[in-house]
């Protein structure tokens, strides 16, 4: 086979083989049927009109280092009595793109 056919068969079967794999699913692409993460912290502020809780988190291994971050919640009952300073923990997935709540209640001491 000519060196120039060669070639051409090789490029081509790399980019065959690059688009494959550009397809693959990452990590982003999980769905809401994943488990869920555990999430401890404290609170920093509470909104239940726009369904939102400020955290200030642990790690969150496998996802991402602690730091005060504001997060959705699934239900807006989730927030019912929580206040500043408060020591909490719970669970929460990735739908969407967005880190939601599922899960929260006070951490006993």
């Amino acid at each position: 086979m000519p060196l120039n056919k060669l070639r051409s068969r090789s490029a081509a079967a790399l980019v065959a083989l690059a688009l494959w794999a550009g397809c693959q699913g990452t990590p982003d692409d999980l769905s809401e049927s994943d488990l869920p993460y555990d999430i401890k912290g404290k609170v920093v502020s509470v909104e239940p009109g726009d369904k939102t809780v400020t955290l200030d988190h642990e790690d969150i291994p496998g996802l991402m280092k602690g730091m005060v971050m504001e997060f959705s919640v699934q239900d807006a009952a989730l927030l019912e009595g929580l206040q500043p300073g408060d020591a909490v923990e719970g669970k929460l997935k990735r739908k969407a793109g967005e880190f939601i709540i599922i899960e929260l209640h006070k951490r006993s001491a």
